[in-house]
């Protein structure tokens, strides 16, 4: 028995977030060597390994985004100073080619021989379909694991028109142009009715082979967890959907073991350093003021823009 339960279809996406205090605090207090390598007290003749970290949250756009993750995480796997890639994640909300497009670059992050982890507190369907990729999927103790299926929603208002003496008047082409039926109807007509089904079918079978084809199940056992979620973290480590249940300081302690010797986490990976600047100087402000009002060079070479629709 199939159940569409879920989050809205009208996904956004996610905003990524360089800094991720709560990580970088954890590894300092429970992993000396991590905080030697990013307070910069490593020996000079030792190299510290680069764990690059990505915190994924809020809503996502294609133009800053997407296209910004997906540059960063390919930089990544061509770094060889970089041995793992750690997620986490807050109120992730994401779309389907999204999704796809991410997990081609956790594949390929991994095919470069770059391990790839994931520490959550809840995570819903689809979130948990992008981040099923990973090489290993932690969660907190008291999450839950909400892959609970897909479902819509539709408002029909013809019955408040009817009320206040309002008849909406539409002219559609087509049986399945039903954009107006929210208006003209109580419920939706057969046409409308199958198309959303079709959609509804369509992203469930994509939701349930991305989970199986990255946790080695079968379509079916998927659809199975599926009818039965959602699952604490204890119960989703047991049906094999997620492979630990530890604290965020235990997940960053347990990477540092797995890689060895120092090893700095890097929450600022690709980005440029920020002006530092040294309030015991008089001339500090100046010299910050010019940085501003001095524009970048322009390039003079031809160029091809990117305009995202």
């Amino acid at each position: 028995m199939r159940f569409f339960r879920s989050q809205s279809l009208l996904f956004t996406g996610f905003l990524i977030v360089m800094s991720y205090p709560v990580l970088t605090l954890a590894a300092e207090a429970q992993s000396p060597s991590l905080t030697d390598a990013a307070s910069g007290q490593v020996p000079a003749e030792v190299t510290p390994s680069v764990v690059v970290h990505f915190h994924l949250s809020g809503t996502i756009s294609e133009s800053g985004t997407v296209d910004s993750l997906v540059n960063l995480m390919e930089k990544a796997g061509k770094d060889d100073s970089v041995k793992a890639v750690i997620f986490t994640i807050d109120s992730l909300s994401l779309e389907l080619g999204q999704i796809e497009e991410l997990r081609s670059s956790i594949n390929q992050l991994r095919e470069a021989g770059k391990k790839v982890y994931v520490h959550s507190e809840d995570m819903d369907n689809f979130t948990y379909a992008l981040l099923c990729a990973c090489d290993k999927i932690s969660m907190s103790p008291q999450s839950t694991l909400w892959l609970t299926g897909i479902y819509s929603e539709s408002v029909f208002v013809k019955g408040l028109l009817d009320k206040i003496g309002v008849q909406a008047d539409f002219i559609h082409i087509g049986e399945f142009k039903s954009a107006a039926e929210m208006l003209t109807q109580t419920e939706p007509s057969k046409a409308a009715d199958e198309n959303l089904n079709w959609l509804l079918d369509s992203l469930y079978d994509s939701l349930v082979n991305m989970i199986a084809q990255s946790r080695g199940k079968t379509a079916e056992e998927v659809k199975d967890l599926i009818d039965y979620a959602p699952y604490l973290a204890d119960e989703a480590k047991e049906k094999g959907l997620i492979d630990s249940v530890q604290t965020q300081d235990e997940f960053i302690e347990n990477i540092k073991e797995s890689i060895g010797g120092p090893v700095v986490v890097n929450n600022r990976y690709g980005q440029k350093q920020r002006t530092q600047i040294n309030l015991s100087s008089p001339l500090a402000l100046f010299t910050l003021l010019g940085e501003m009002l001095n524009p970048p060079a322009r390039v003079k070479k031809d160029a091809i823009a990117l305009v995202y629709v």
